[in-house]
């Protein structure tokens, strides 16, 4: 796994994304979230919605939050 990238807002809510080999071979990107100012994550999952129709690679993670909102943009 590599390139994580990692945003908070001021409530505790944190969000990690990073890159990682799915069974294909490519990189795709995964994520988990906490609610509970990290004492807890919840269960990977695929951030991005693309991995079943390309094997492109998905790389150069960034997220951000507004406290409301959360974004997360790649390069694919």
């Amino acid at each position: 796994d590599n390139n994580a990238a990692i945003a908070a807002d001021p409530l505790g809510n944190w969000l990690a994304v990073w890159e990682g080999v799915d069974f294909g071979g490519d990189f795709d990107l995964f994520g988990v979230g906490s609610d509970d100012n990290v004492q807890s994550w919840s269960t990977v999952r695929r951030v991005n919605s693309n991995f079943a129709v390309t094997n492109a690679a998905d790389s150069n993670v960034a997220i951000a939050t507004t406290g409301s909102r959360w974004i997360a943009v790649w390069s694919s």
